[in-house]
């Protein structure tokens, strides 16, 4: 169920990076093709490179920040998952060993008789 939550979180996340993407494409080439001076084109394109630069750097962090936060959530169900299983192997061997016990008391009783 996580998985697909996740993989849902990565589509949006891809969706809306093609769309910012592809935004910033069709801005630059409508300020190339705009009827303006060089120098006001140039200094159109350094400010949008600036903001395409500072978007970019948010959402890596953002990115990044949810990386963190799934690889902390996988790896508490994991400690989760070990344990239980640590647990259960315990009880697993005190059972084992209750029952070898008892057999050996009754094997020995039938012996003596």
């Amino acid at each position: 169920m996580e998985a697909k939550v996740e993989k849902r979180k990565g589509n949006i996340g891809s969706l809306a990076l093609g769309l910012f993407i592809g935004g910033m494409i069709g801005a630059t080439v409508a300020l190339l093709s705009a009827p303006q001076s060089g120098a006001q084109t140039r200094e159109m394109i350094r400010d949008k490179s600036l903001e395409i630069r500072d978007r970019a750097m948010e959402t890596a962090g953002g990115t990044r920040e949810r990386a963190q936060q799934v690889i902390t959530s996988v790896r508490g169900q994991a400690g989760d998952i070990i344990q239980k299983t640590r647990d259960r192997a315990i009880d697993l061997t005190r059972r084992g060993n209750s029952q070898t016990d008892e057999q050996a008391s009754e094997t020995s009783s039938m012996a003596q008789s």
